[in-house]
């Protein structure tokens, strides 16, 4: 699951602006989601969480699985890029203090980017 999908889709759901960001998510059940998300300043372009959000514009918004994974395809599809990875050729692999971010060759499209 990427983020930035997950967070395009909650946006869309809860029908918000471009500028909405998710900041906490949580896997409730098997196919739920609960996403977090709210309006913050931008510092070089990305939201500063660490900075306040603008008041009134949390909002939770709960995300079915199955809904999710139909609106990634739709994605894919619109796009001609793998949405696991998409189009970049990566996975996410984790996270740690001292590496940051690590990623692998996607599982799905196998590196190509393309679905």
């Amino acid at each position: 699951m990427r983020m930035n999908l997950l967070e395009e889709y909650a946006r869309h759901k809860a029908q918000k602006p471009a500028d909405w960001f998710l900041y906490v998510w949580n896997a409730l059940e098997d196919n739920l989601i609960k996403c977090t998300g709210a309006i913050f300043p931008l510092l070089d372009g990305k939201p500063n969480f660490k900075g306040k959000m603008k008041p009134g514009s949390r909002a939770v918004v709960y995300v079915i699985r199955s809904d999710y994974e139909i609106f990634c395809r739709d994605w894919e599809s619109r796009n001609d890029k793998c949405y696991v990875c998409e189009g970049t050729g990566k996975e996410w692999n984790g996270w740690s203090r001292d590496a940051g971010v690590k990623y692998k060759i996607c599982s799905k499209c196998g590196g190509s980017g393309k679905p």
